[in-house]
């Protein structure tokens, strides 16, 4: 019996330890490096020590701190933490030197709790490491995730991100993004480039806009690079106000054509943000011809009529975004199901 409250006492003791053991970059020595333009790091201050406050710091008395390290491959970087845990007010600083001889280059700290941590600095020396104390302010603790990124790969229209129609949207950002010329329907200054090769005439473009404050719009060029002309001569694309979502239908692409998108701000501003972008094209079963088939008392087929075809006329449903499909009967009854049910 002795033994066994012993052995209780000593496994207690152990998880106590590891419930409450310091994270691996709570000092500065420990940093962890941070790869640039890479998803964002998870840390936590929950377990982390405090430290002392340093000049010009923007962090209160007795908070806690973790460090991370990385080196700056550009002049500009651009700093986030994300915010995870309710309740949270968390604070960074940004160092260059040696941990013995750390200089401070700026504190940034929104001054409340559940707001994400942002800025760019401008005067980074490229191959030069730099140290990020994240601090969570006073008595609040959790969870964030921190990133540093540089310009975006998909900066110049040489190395535009290719688009698959009709595939998963894809996460985008013009921050830190150059100057790319003039345009008489979007401000050029913070612009990203993706491309897609058109697979039927008519292609739908959505930019689903992630960052509230960022007024983003963009435009569709055909031809290359070096020689781009606009598809329409108007600006139909242009950002429409912040935080809203962008979208445009064409109807006479060439089939087979590669053509360029340029994601970029209103006229006028520089907007920077976050957004997703995707390019529809009608589904496969557009088409009597091509019905998708279905298998009796398989999972449910997955489906949608965005940009489908008119098929003649029905007695019994509208008949513009028509989509097909078929099956073979294997009893005399079946029983069809379609959700949602605005779908007939």
């Amino acid at each position: 019996m002795l033994k066994h409250l012993l052995l209780t006492a000593i496994v207690a003791f152990i998880v106590l330890q590891v419930s409450f053991a310091q994270p691996s970059n709570d000092n500065c020595a420990n940093a962890i490096p941070l790869t640039i333009n890479a998803i964002c790091t998870n840390g936590q201050t929950n377990t982390a020590t405090s430290e002392a406050l340093d000049a010009g710091g923007c962090t209160s008395a007795n908070s806690r701190t973790v460090w991370y390290t990385f080196t700056a491959t550009q002049t500009s970087h651009h700093i986030y933490v994300d915010v995870i845990s309710a309740g949270l007010d968390v604070t960074f600083t940004l160092y260059s030197g040696t941990c013995g001889s750390l200089t401070n280059l700026g504190c940034t700290d929104a001054g409340m709790t559940d707001i994400d941590e942002q800025v760019t600095y401008t005067s980074f020396t490229i191959g030069q490491t730099y140290r990020l104390r994240v601090s969570a302010y006073g008595s609040t603790n959790g969870n964030f995730c921190v990133s540093v990124r540089g310009a975006p790969s998909n900066d110049a229209c040489s190395n535009a991100i290719t688009l698959t129609p009709n595939g998963s949207p894809v996460l985008g950002t013009n921050i830190l993004a150059t100057n790319d010329g003039s345009t008489t329907c979007l401000n050029t200054a913070r612009s990203v480039w993706y491309q897609f090769t058109a697979t039927h005439t008519t292609h739908r473009i959505e930019l689903d806009i992630l960052t509230t404050t960022a007024n983003l719009g963009f435009r569709l060029f055909q031809g290359s690079c070096g020689s781009l002309t606009p598809v329409l001569g108007t600006c139909t694309e242009e950002a429409n106000g912040a935080g809203i979502d962008e979208a445009y239908t064409y109807t006479s692409l060439t089939v087979g054509q590669t053509y360029r998108i340029m994601v970029s701000s209103a006229p006028s501003t520089t907007h920077e943000g976050w957004f997703y972008i995707k390019v529809i094209a009608p589904p496969a079963n557009d088409a009597f011809a091509n019905a998708t088939i279905l298998t009796i008392n398989a999972d449910c087929t997955p489906g949608n009529n965005h940009l489908a075809t008119s098929d003649g006329t029905s007695s019994c449903l509208s008949t513009s975004r028509t989509v097909w499909y078929r099956f073979t009967a294997t009893h005399t009854n079946h029983f069809i199901e379609l959700t949602p049910a605005d779908i007939q």
